[in-house]
């Protein structure tokens, strides 16, 4: 629908509500199945592991501020 918009196309604007409620819907369900797997299984993580992923989020996110700032 988004693309059609940015084409210039209107006719089927009236679908995006329904497409927003429906991966508002998605995404609660899948964070819902998420919570529920994490609680049967745990996160993978024991206590004192380091969670690469969280690292790798932190330094990118560093990292583009430094970006950012160094373009200015």
């Amino acid at each position: 629908v988004l693309e059609l918009v940015k084409a210039g196309d209107f006719k089927d604007i009236d679908l995006m509500p329904k497409q927003m409620t429906r991966l508002t819907d998605a995404i609660a369900e899948v964070r819902k199945r998420e919570a529920e797997f994490n609680d049967r299984h745990g996160t993978g993580l024991s206590e004192g592991d380091i969670d690469f992923d969280d690292l790798r989020r932190e330094i990118g996110c560093r990292l583009g501020r430094i970006r950012k700032c160094c373009r200015s």
